[in-house]
């Protein structure tokens, strides 16, 4: 079991769920920028609201999820970067592949590696962009009802890579 979502895991129930503590997405991720916007950590009061939509983010066509090593002049690291890529498959983009599992990606934890997906945002444009973890808008929140999340404002529309990077704690 990893520790970005302990308390959420051990739930045997929606009441256990929905008492639990919301977890930091800062136990997991180091760093991540969406385009060129940097993200920075807030607690939420708006994170599980909203209404059910189908949701038009994908990966954008022809491109997979990329890991880069973030020590750009060792060329070791650089050479490691790029056998990871070559040795993983991080998005399947099939046509056959059942919806939900179009966005399951497999990342390279490690500070050291940075992680770039290529989303396709579509011909919306969004201006409040949140990253939490799925568990936590089953809670009603902290003692304030607010969530952790990582969040980007700004105007974010069509070909948007996001970058980030994953600690290796909790995994």
């Amino acid at each position: 079991m990893d520790n970005c979502c302990a308390a959420t895991s051990s739930a045997q129930s929606w009441i256990d769920w929905i008492h639990a503590s919301p977890a930091t997405p800062l136990s997991l991720i180091v760093n991540a920028q969406l385009g060129a916007t940097v993200g920075a950590f807030v607690n939420s009061t708006n994170y599980n609201t909203g209404t059910l939509a189908t949701n038009a983010v994908v990966i954008q066509s022809g491109q997979t999820p990329q890991v880069t090593a973030l020590q750009s002049d060792n060329l070791g690291m650089v050479a490691d970067a790029a056998q990871w890529n070559f040795q993983h498959l991080t998005a399947n983009t099939a046509a056959t592949l059942p919806a939900p599992l179009l966005k399951v990606l497999f990342m390279r934890a490690g500070s050291q590696w940075a992680n770039t997906i290529p989303f396709n945002l579509g011909g919306s444009t969004f201006t409040n962009v949140q990253l939490g973890f799925r568990d936590n808008a089953a809670t009603r929140g902290d003692a304030q009802a607010t969530y952790p999340v990582i969040q980007w404002t700004g105007s974010f529309t069509g070909n948007t890579p996001m970058l980030i990077t994953f600690t290796t704690g909790g995994l």
